[in-house]
């Protein structure tokens, strides 16, 4: 989550050969992307009323103070690096698992049968969504949202 997100989308892009899937939980990229030696499947799941990394980008409310990029640019960014024929603002996507405050995306066919799937936990903030009694800052990190995450990866 957070920062390991961050790490995770790193992986996904450097070390793709080594995994079939990372599933990223409220972090975008941090690093200019590039296509990665192996093709693979995102599961990205991120609130849209988070503050601290914003859903639709700009500075964090946390201690970092960082210029996030936006969690569309970052899946649409993921579409195209893996081929998929439909775009994340293209009206094409298949919602394909709803549950509580989630709704999962799934955005076309992509190259060698990997997927990019985006999971927006609607009106949840900073946090693992579907955990209770996470400590959260209200001022910055939001509410925690319902959708079971952990299951779902």
């Amino acid at each position: 989550m957070s920062a390991g997100a961050i790490l995770t989308h790193r992986i996904g892009r450097e070390l793709s050969s080594c995994f079939a899937a990372i599933a990223p939980v409220e972090g975008t990229i941090a690093i200019t992307p590039c296509l990665p030696s192996t093709p693979i499947s995102i599961f990205k799941i991120h609130g849209n009323a988070d503050r601290n990394i914003p859903f639709y980008g700009g500075f964090g409310c946390g201690g970092n103070q960082e210029n996030f990029s936006s969690v569309t640019a970052i899946v649409q960014t993921w579409i195209d690096l893996q081929g998929c024929n439909c775009s994340f603002e293209g009206n094409c996507g298949q919602v394909v698992l709803t549950d509580s405050d989630g709704v999962c995306t799934k955005y076309g066919t992509c190259d060698f049968d990997v997927y990019v799937t985006m999971c927006v936990v609607i009106g949840a903030g900073h946090a693992w969504p579907g955990v209770p009694g996470q400590q959260v800052q209200p001022q910055c990190n939001g509410t925690i949202g319902n959708f079971s995450t952990t299951e779902h990866i």
